[in-house]
């Protein structure tokens, strides 16, 4: 790659032509795999070697149970009566690298934990020596995954949900996920795309004690106290915020700094990103600027994103990187997207450059082992997919009201795709019988709520294809795991709440396991666990808009640094949904939604119509759609010579 050109701090665009990577399913990545059996040692040690072509350390018991473990990242700590595998970046209550020795080993139970004995982001499993028994400690909103299912008398656990898969013997599509895949485009909470397959999620600790599996939910996992500590905003305020941010930071820059490790940092352009930077160069010992990188698509909405991330650049100091992915490898990096992930979780066209950076870094910049991210800050800080939805506003649960919104959604789509062109179709819409139904609409979904609930297309959409109950089922499913999970104090911050559970922090994760099956350490600052308690500090009323401002806070925060330009800089869509629609219908990905299997429950016609974009209302069911074919045509060539898909 070029020098930087003088003066300006950049390099030359570089491009993913010969950058591709082509990850193999298992043994590329990051991955720990771990957990126990009532099958002997050697069995176990031939099904992993065979398979995985790894060989775990297995730990036997007079009963007949072992447990055994593997890992090629994370760090393995040893007491008298456990061994410690420690994923992430864990801190102590004091705010330092969690260590691990006899004088603290009793904090690490379930009660303990849930008393805050453990902070930041990761997860630590404790094995027991002396009898079969493990726990797995989660902190609040890790972004890092594991999976487990019962297996072979005992439980299975890996980091790579992959991994899992391929060492099990048997696999079967989760039909229930399906609803949820479509309406959010992933599958929010402890469920995957596979029956009987789980993932932790925040606010669990699990685990495996006499034979059986224990799971523990913490109420709120000790996120905020009853009433927040920041009932106003002001000069005053912003500098302790930064100040407690920089903190948070100084705790992953010490420890990686003390490896020897080295930071970048995914600078998007936007508020969120360029106060990470601030943070990283505020704690950095190191004298130099650490190298900051994006990826740019080939679309024409994209070049918001592009000039915001030149401009941020400039203004923080950084030689900065763009990663330019060439149209025409696009489709390929969908499919392996899906195939990195395990499951179809995709939830914006824009993911698979997450995919291409890894491999770009991985290739080209082995020496970078750590990069941050802004991704949550959206939803933590601002509005993250809606206006704010006031309870007070009783007018909007009026079937009526309800009716014209919906209405004006999906009338939008052909007028706003086609002009007047389009009012052909909006008019044949009106008159369709069906359409009349959202004036007897089910009381439940008239909770103002669920107008952001459904983040990618018109809950009339959803209600057309799915039905009522499905639907309302959905919903429930999504609000029960919100509240069981954070406490929200007024309605906004539920629809935020549903937003950060569901969009955010589904996002990073899957950006984060994409990073890991190219060997890199993603870190999505944001969701660190103190960072989450520190955002629910501040009262709901002043945290996501502020003087007509969302995300007063961080912008605030740049302005006190006098980075005026980059609060004001217009921002546009992190995505580029209209080339995206084109390349199905039109496009380089036209022979792959031409070749999506019909689903069971869209009746031929709809779904001529879908693919063919003759449907009014439902071209944003194409891409969930597509995502969704290419798993199961993957996850049917991958397993199938064992499972019963």
């Amino acid at each position: 790659m070029e020098e930087p050109d003088k003066g300006t701090g950049w390099r030359h665009n570089v491009t993913t032509q010969g950058a591709l990577m082509q990850n193999p399913i298992t043994g590329s990545g990051f991955f720990s795999v771990f957990g126990t059996t009532r099958r002997n040692r050697d069995w176990l040690t031939g099904l992993f070697s065979d398979r995985l072509g790894i060989t775990p350390t297995v730990i036997a018991h007079s009963n007949g149970e072992a447990c055994f473990y593997y890992t090629n990242h994370g760090e393995i700590q040893e007491t008298d009566e456990s061994i410690y595998l420690k994923v992430g970046f864990l801190r102590s209550p004091d705010g330092t690298s969690l260590v691990i020795d006899k004088d603290n080993e009793q904090k690490f139970n379930p009660h303990d934990f849930e008393n805050g004995s453990i902070s930041g982001n990761g997860h630590l499993i404790r094995f027991h020596k002396l009898e079969p028994r493990f726990t797995i400690f989660m902190t609040f909103m890790a972004t890092s995954q594991v999976y487990h299912m019962l297996w072979e008398g005992g439980l299975l656990c890996s980091t790579d949900l992959r991994v899992l898969l391929k060492i099990t013997s048997e696999i079967r599509f989760n039909e229930k996920a399906i609803p949820l895949h479509l309406i959010y485009r992933t599958v929010p909470g402890p469920m995957t795309h596979f029956e009987d397959v789980f993932r932790m999620y925040p606010g669990q600790v699990i685990s495996w004690h006499n034979c059986a599996l224990e799971t523990r939910h913490l109420p709120d996992m000790h996120s905020a106290a009853a009433k927040p500590e920041y009932d106003h905003l002001d000069n005053t305020v912003y500098e302790e915020y930064f100040q407690k941010l920089s903190g948070i930071m100084s705790s992953y820059v010490r420890a990686i700094e003390r490896s020897n490790g080295r930071i970048a940092n995914q600078l998007s352009g936007g508020v969120d990103s360029a106060v990470i930077q601030l943070l990283i160069e505020q704690q950095s010992s190191r004298n130099e600027v650490s190298p900051t990188f994006s990826y740019a698509w080939q679309a024409d909405s994209f070049t918001y994103e592009v000039a915001y991330a030149r401009l941020a650049s400039e203004l923080l100091g950084t030689t900065h990187t763009f990663l330019d992915i060439q149209n025409s490898n696009y489709a390929d990096l969908l499919v392996r997207t899906v195939e990195a992930l395990g499951q179809p979780s995709v939830h914006a066209e824009h993911v698979p450059g997450q995919l291409a950076l890894a491999e770009y870094l991985s290739a080209d910049h082995p020496e970078l082992h750590y990069v941050f991210t802004g991704l949550g800050a959206d939803v933590l800080h601002g509005i993250g997919r809606a206006n704010p939805v006031s309870s007070s506003d009783k007018h909007k649960n009026l079937p009526g009201h309800y009716a014209l919104r919906e209405f004006y959604k999906l009338l939008g789509v052909p007028i706003h795709q086609k002009g007047l062109r389009g009012l052909p179709d909006a008019l044949r819409f009106i008159f369709m019988p069906g359409t009349y139904r959202c004036l007897r609409t089910p009381a439940n979904l008239l909770d103002a709520v669920n107008g952001v609930d459904i983040p990618y297309t018109s809950l009339e959409t959803v209600r057309h294809f799915l039905g009522d109950q499905v639907l309302l089922d959905s919903l429930e499913y999504a609000h029960r795991l919100t509240d069981e999970t954070l406490t929200s104090h007024t309605s906004v911050e539920r629809a935020q709440h549903i937003a950060t559970i569901i969009d955010g922090y589904d996002a990073a994760s899957a950006a984060q396991t994409l990073f890991s099956a190219s060997r890199k350490v993603l870190i999505p600052f944001y969701f660190d666990q103190e960072v989450i308690r520190l955002v629910k500090s501040v009262s709901p009323e002043f945290r996501y808009v502020h003087n007509n401002e969302v995300k007063p806070i961080l912008k605030s925060i740049l302005r006190m640094k006098s980075l005026d330009k980059i609060v004001h800089k217009k921002k546009g869509a992190s995505g580029f949904h209209k080339e995206l629609q084109y390349w199905m219908m039109n496009g380089l990905l036209r022979e792959m939604v031409r070749s999506i299997e019909r689903p069971g429950f869209i009746d031929q016609k709809d779904f001529r119509r879908l693919i063919e974009n003759r449907y009014p209302f439902g071209y944003d069911l194409v891409w969930p759609l597509l995502v969704y074919d290419i798993f199961r045509k993957h996850a049917a060539r991958q397993y199938c010579a064992r499972s019963t898909l």
